[in-house]
C-alpha cells in the first residue's frame, strides 16, 4: 500500500513540475485568418480544449505536454515568443511565410531535415492555393 502512496505523491509532484514547464500560449493569443483582400477576418483562439493541464497531470509517462492549436490544416506547438509549426509525416503545408519571402516547399528543399519552424507573433502566412487566404499570428486580436 505504501507503494501506491509514493507512486501517487510522485504522479502529483511531477504533474506540479509539467504544469509549471509546459508551454502554453498566452490566454488572449489568436489566429486572425482573412478569406479574401479586404474582408473582416476571423479570430481563432489559440488557448483551448486540447486538456494541457489534464495531461500535464499523467506527465510522469508521457513528458511534458506543450499546447497544440490546429489552424488550417497546420499543427501549430506553442513555444516561447510565438509558436512552432510542425511539418509531421513529412507534409509540408502550401503556404508562404511573409517575413521570409519564401514558401515551406522551398524551405524544405533548402534544408531537407527541417522537421519544425518557428514562428514569432506577427507573422503573416499566405496559401500558395486558394489566393487571398491568409493568417496572422497575434498575442491578442486588438494587436496590429
Amino acid at each position: 500500500m505504501n507503494l501506491l502512496y509514493l507512486l501517487l505523491f510522485v504522479m502529483f509532484v511531477r504533474g506540479v513540475a509539467a504544469l509549471i514547464t509546459t508551454n502554453r500560449f498566452p490566454p488572449k493569443a489568436v489566429v486572425e485568418v482573412t478569406h479574401t483582400r479586404g474582408s473582416i477576418p476571423t479570430f481563432k483562439r489559440l488557448r483551448g480544449r486540447n486538456y494541457t493541464w489534464l495531461r500535464a497531470w499523467i506527465a510522469l509517462f508521457t513528458g511534458n505536454p506543450d499546447e497544440v492549436a490546429v489552424v488550417q490544416g497546420m499543427r501549430m506547438l506553442a513555444v516561447p515568443g510565438g509558436a512552432e509549426l510542425d511539418f509531421g509525416k513529412g507534409r509540408v503545408p502550401p503556404w508562404s511565410l511573409e517575413r521570409m519571402g519564401q514558401t515551406f516547399t522551398e524551405m524544405k528543399e533548402m534544408s531537407p531535415q527541417m522537421a519544425n519552424f518557428k514562428l514569432i507573433w506577427g507573422d503573416q502566412l499566405e496559401n500558395q492555393n486558394v489566393p487571398g487566404l491568409s493568417i496572422r499570428l497575434k498575442k491578442s486580436s486588438s494587436d496590429d
